[in-house]
């Protein structure tokens, strides 16, 4: 089985697919932390690449892509759906992470971070709900099976109360 992990960072996510038992690919524009990747998966295959061409991967050849907190950083979020399409096995999912915009986060940046969460030099330059990313998915030909809301282990309240993230369960049919 092979997973790919898109944006995959220090590792840490290409070690828990590993250690499921895939061979692990992971792609990351940083080479620090390509090198990092390296030392965590030494057996993966890990390359430098930007997200906004074509993937380095043959047509349906991957089992399953690791998406997380990446889509929000490109100019054209839907280009990398297709491209995640182009390259699933039939059947394949894909596991997408993006931030989550939920009322009490918005009413909170509307009082007290406005400009600083929307400064145009802050690396996030798309914003998703629950249904804009759906909506996204089935554009790429990608069917949405699970769309939740999750935290990011800030501690079971605080997530219950102000998820952090959207994570969705996408397939190719």
């Amino acid at each position: 089985m092979r997973a790919l992990d898109i944006g995959c960072g220090d590792g840490f996510f290409s070690r828990k697919l590993s250690d499921l038992g895939y061979s692990v690919m992971g792609l990351d524009i940083s080479d620090v932390a390509l090198a990092r990747a390296k030392s965590t998966v030494p057996h993966g295959t890990f390359l430098i690449h930007d997200l906004e061409q074509t993937l380095p991967v043959q047509d349906a050849s991957i089992d399953i892509v690791w998406c997380s907190e990446v889509l929000e950083h490109l100019f054209s979020p839907l280009s990398l759906l297709n491209e995640i399409r182009r390259i699933l096995k039939p059947g394949g999912r894909a596991l997408l992470t993006v931030p989550f915009h939920g009322l009490i986060k918005n009413l909170g940046i509307a009082l007290f971070a406005f400009e600083r969460h929307y400064d145009p030099t802050y690396p996030h330059i798309r914003f998703f709900t629950l249904k804009s990313l759906g909506d996204l998915v089935n554009k790429a030909s990608l069917s949405a099976e699970a769309t939740e809301t999750c935290g990011s282990r800030l501690g079971l309240l605080r997530d219950f109360l102000a998820p952090t993230n959207i994570l969705m369960v996408a397939r190719k049919i």
